[in-house]
């Protein structure tokens, strides 16, 4: 039997959001199609693990990130892991830390692990509230989203286009975008949490992580379409709220 290993980074520090929402979605997702999966929980002052097939970071506090970054644990491992096409989301605090930079609203610059080419800085307020993405091919986004800053993507592609819902760039940007995306590696402020809330996307994670393994992600069995339902049901209710009832979800 596949065995996947899931390494959830940082689960003590940045894992305040209903984060293991999302690592239980990914265990489930696998279980539920006959496959293993092996979650190991790392934080900072633990040895980092051999290589994983998948990572994920949840989100926390400021305080939490600095603290995180402060340590200088297991960046290098993350951008080796980001080299070699390991697949890797972070959300909220845990997209932050995959930044090059941080900058706060006192001035203050503070290096990030440099997985992804981007740079964080504290905004004026803070975006609170559902989104709702725009369609794509493996269909619409939906959750909540929390957060104080802007993010100066360069020349990475967003993980999402907003249609309804405040974005992570200035506010006179249009359309409103969330997050970034680059080869394997996700960051977004999404919650919901995330990946249960939008299945295509653990779905997106599971296939890649099995691909380096020789490997493709089964078909939907009855308890994951049955779970894929009731994600469609919530960004339904989401969409209804921001003035979109009745849209294909």
């Amino acid at each position: 039997m596949t065995t996947v290993r899931i390494l959830h980074l940082f689960a003590r520090e940045l894992g305040i959001n209903g984060d293991r929402g999302n690592v239980l979605a990914l265990d489930r997702r696998l279980t539920w199609r006959g496959l293993r999966a092996q979650v190991d929980e790392v934080g900072v002052g633990d040895r980092a693990p051999a290589e994983p097939h998948l990572v994920h970071i949840g989100s926390g506090p400021r305080s939490a990130l600095e603290a995180v970054l402060a340590s200088g644990e297991h960046g290098s491992a993350l951008r080796d892991w980001a080299a070699a096409g390991v697949p890797i989301i972070g959300v909220g605090a845990g997209f932050h830390l995959l930044s090059e930079r941080i900058v706060s609203a006192d001035g203050a610059d503070r290096p990030g692990v440099g997985v992804l080419p981007i740079v964080i800085r504290d905004a004026p307020g803070r975006v609170v509230g559902e989104v709702l993405g725009a369609a794509t091919p493996a269909g619409r986004l939906a959750g909540f989203v929390n957060h104080g800053v802007e993010v100066d993507r360069r020349s990475l592609a967003p993980f999402a286009v907003l249609e309804r819902g405040r974005g992570d760039g200035p506010r006179e940007e249009e359309p409103a975008l969330d997050g970034a995306r680059s080869g394997s590696v996700i960051g977004t402020h999404l919650g919901g949490p995330v990946l249960p809330m939008n299945p295509t996307v653990a779905d997106e994670l599971l296939g890649a992580a099995l691909a380096r393994l020789g490997a493709a992600l089964p078909e939907a069995d009855d308890r994951t379409l049955l779970a894929d339902e009731r994600a469609r049901q919530a960004r339904a209710a989401i969409a209804g709220r921001l003035g979109r009832a009745g849209l294909a979800v």
